[in-house]
């Protein structure tokens, strides 16, 4: 967000209100608490944050959901979604390296987590070895794989 939390929920460019947004983190804040005390390990704030737009989105019977990952891949909180319409992989570099690896194919095989099988991925990945990676799992999955630059131009 650049001037306002709020601006990380929006439907047709309207954010969130401020209310509404306060509204559904109260009625997060009983379920955080119940699995901390059942010994889970507290939700990131990214964590929360996806289940609240979940829970937003859902209510407000949006038509599609444009959902942007936090580190990507498999260990990111938006990976529940279990059918995506389209799994974008931007790029890979070198970012989120003490969470997902040291080299090229390393991050790209966290990243390349979030292909479902059957699904449909876009990529904009250059490095050599990050697309050999998502090209693999596109393979192993069944999905459809477009690139940037090559099938879109």
């Amino acid at each position: 967000h650049l001037h306002s939390y709020t601006e990380r929920y929006l439907i047709n460019h309207q954010p969130i209100t401020e209310e509404r947004f306060a509204s559904l983190m109260e009625r997060l804040k009983p379920l955080l608490e119940k699995m901390v005390a059942e010994g889970h390990e507290h939700p990131t704030e990214f964590e929360v944050c996806t289940a609240l737009a979940f829970l937003y989105f859902f209510e407000e019977k949006v038509d599609f959901l444009v959902l942007e990952v936090g580190l990507g891949g498999s260990i990111d909180s938006t990976n529940v979604v279990p059918h995506p319409l389209v799994s974008v992989i931007t790029n890979v570099t070198f970012d989120h390296m003490d969470y997902l690896g040291n080299t090229i194919t390393e991050i790209a095989t966290v990243k390349a987590g979030i292909i479902k099988k059957g699904g449909q991925v876009v990529t904009a990945a250059w490095y050599p070895e990050a697309l050999e990676v998502i090209e693999e799992q596109c393979r192993e999955k069944g999905a459809g794989l477009l690139r940037v630059g090559k099938e879109i131009s």
